[in-house]
């Protein structure tokens, strides 16, 4: 159900799918790189993470990815929980902007904190749009 979700979103929001997977193959590389073997929840969430985090730009370039975490905070996502979502967009904000934090005393202090700096270094620093599909990421 939240493989279904992600991919409408990426239709919706007409996103690269073919640029959301070289992002999400780098940030998982680094996150393995930086975490050693991460589980399993944790690589699909930065997958999922890197694959929306242009939805913004549909709205706006400038300032896309506030757009983007605001869309996928609010938005009705079948299948995600509001955890799962807040912890999505704060990955995403996280990219361009300062890191999460948690919005009631109650949750963790900053969500998704573990993620963060995988998304931080690989979004600024994403595969070009025209690297061929092909080309080698595992060299960060």
């Amino acid at each position: 159900m939240r493989e279904a979700t992600v991919r409408q979103f990426m239709r919706r929001y007409q996103v690269d799918a073919a640029q959301a997977e070289r992002v999400a193959r780098f940030a998982q590389n680094i996150y393995e790189n930086l975490n050693g073997e991460p589980s399993e929840a944790d690589t699909t969430m930065l997958r999922w993470a890197a694959s929306l985090h242009e939805i913004g730009i549909s709205i706006a370039h400038t300032g896309y990815h506030k757009h983007s975490a605001y869309v996928l905070a609010q938005a009705d996502m079948p299948g995600f929980s509001q955890k799962e979502q807040s912890r999505l967009s704060r990955l995403v904000l996280a990219h361009r902007a300062s890191w999460p934090r948690s919005g009631s005393p109650g949750e963790q202090f900053r969500v998704g904190f573990d993620l963060c700096p995988a998304a931080r270094r690989a979004l600024p620093f994403e595969p070009a749009r025209q690297q061929a599909a092909g080309d080698d990421l595992q060299s960060v």
